[in-house]
C-alpha cells in the first residue's frame, strides 16, 4: 500500500468504514446490548401464564400483547414490593408467555 500521491482513496475509506461497521454490529449481536434482569422476566412470564385468561383478554378488539403486558406491569408496579421490577424485562417475559398461550 503506497501512501504517495495524497493518501488513502475515498473508496478505500468507505470500504474500511463498512467493514468496521459490520464488525461492530456482529460483536453487538453476539455480546448483547444490555444486561437483562431474570427475576423481572420471570415475574412477567408468571403474570401472564394463565392461558385461559390470556386468550380471553386477547380476544378483545384492539388488544395486542404489548398493550396487555403494559396493563399487567402497571398493576404490578402499584404494589409496595415492586421497586425491584425492571419494566422492560417484565414486559419481555409477559409477551413471551402470551405468545406461548396463543400457540
Amino acid at each position: 500500500m503506497s501512501m504517495s500521491g495524497g493518501g488513502i482513496s475515498a473508496g478505500r475509506v468507505s470500504a474500511i468504514s463498512v467493514a468496521l461497521l459490520m464488525l461492530l454490529t456482529s460483536v453487538n449481536a453476539v455480546m448483547g446490548s444490555a444486561v437483562h434482569d431474570d427475576a423481572s422476566y420471570r415475574a412477567g412470564y408468571v403474570a401472564a401464564s394463565n392461558s385461559a385468561l390470556v386468550r380471553a383478554a386477547m380476544a378483545r378488539p384492539e388488544m395486542a400483547p404489548a398493550t396487555l403486558c403494559d396493563t399487567i406491569v402497571q398493576r404490578a408496579l402499584v404494589g409496595d414490593d415492586s421497586t425491584w421490577i425492571v419494566r422492560s424485562d417484565f414486559i419481555r417475559g409477559c409477551t413471551r408467555a402470551i405468545a406461548e398461550a396463543m400457540e
